[in-house]
């Protein structure tokens, strides 16, 4: 029968067979944690030799209470900056263990070659597939008729005007560039499945929660056929169904073969009424000047991403 150390406190000269499950672990745990004590203080040891107090050469006793203090708190500061780049040896370990992993999983120069010759055989690639021409006259040939469209629009904005709608702000140019987007994207409208652009406008008229605006409609009048595109700030070729739509919409409409631009309208949560209301921007006019960049070639690239991404849908 083996005996049973009811008054024994250090696991250490405990024999193991007399120990329970419980001592045993605690035991493990007290020898682990005194290696990694022994380990630790060693590491300060180490470190605390390597930061000299003064210079060598000078004295301790020539200096003055002062800058011994003041060299005293700069060893401090020595050793807790090097002690803190200091690793053990577990940290070592593992970072060699590490390495070691990484150059085997290298591959050497002949299987680097043959990796190269296998992805030519198998002929793959990740680049894009370039446009063909067909695909690349239809590009064109939609960014222009839709350019057309933009220039003949009744009442196109010019591209220094201003608009806006509580803290919005949007530029004439940015405006423009909504415009020919919906032009381009008519025949297939775009962005997320359950709410493509452009779409149809409702231009729903105010309830009594606008007492100013009872009765009245965003776009006055309430023509026909009118549509909505969101329009987006500091873009170089606007909205292209593939980001934020923003508060702001541009207003069009295309009666008979007449294409109007009616305002920008957008959500002001300043307002009292309903969030989803809209408010027409206050359109102030700027200077007139000839642009050194058309919108057809900003949005050229952006077309034909979203032109190929339609055709995928």
């Amino acid at each position: 029968m083996l005996p049973v150390y009811l008054n024994c406190t250090n696991p250490r000269t405990v024999p193991q067979g007399a120990l329970t499950p419980a001592q045993v672990g605690h035991r493990q745990t007290s020898l682990q944690k005194g290696k990694k004590r022994k380990e630790k203080i060693y590491v300060n040891n180490a470190v605390t030799k390597t930061v000299q107090l003064l210079p060598k050469g000078e004295s301790f006793s020539n200096l003055s209470p002062r800058e011994r203090q003041e060299a005293g708190e700069k060893r401090k500061k020595d050793i807790q900056r090097v002690r803190s780049q200091a690793i053990t040896a577990a940290q070592r370990k593992r970072k060699a263990d590490a390495t070691a992993r990484w150059e085997a999983a290298k591959l050497t120069p002949a299987q680097k070659h043959k990796a190269k010759a296998d992805v030519k055989t198998v002929g793959s690639s990740t680049k894009p597939p370039g446009l063909t021409p067909e695909d690349r006259n239809q590009v064109q040939s939609a960014l222009k008729n839709a350019g057309d469209r933009m220039q003949d629009t009744v009442n196109i904005p010019g591209r220094k005007d201003q608009f806006t709608v509580g803290k919005n702000k949007w530029s004439g140019n940015e405006v423009r560039k909504a415009i020919l987007n919906s032009y381009l994207h008519t025949p297939v409208p775009v962005g997320h499945p359950l709410n493509r652009n452009p779409k149809d406008f409702r231009n729903d008229m105010y309830d009594l929660s606008h007492p100013d605006l009872a009765g009245q409609r965003p776009i006055p009048g309430n023509p026909i056929g009118l549509k909505e595109y969101p329009v987006i700030k500091n873009s170089p070729a606007g909205w292209n169904g593939g980001s934020a739509v923003g508060p702001g919409r541009v207003i069009t409409s295309s009666v008979d073969g007449m294409d109007t631009f009616h305002g920008v309208v957008a959500h002001n949560p300043t307002r009292v009424g309903a969030d989803d209301d809209h408010y027409l921007a206050k359109h102030k006019v700027g200077p007139r000047n000839k642009a050194k960049r058309s919108e057809v070639d900003d949005c050229y690239f952006l077309a034909v991403v979203s032109l190929g991404e339609s055709g995928a849908n």
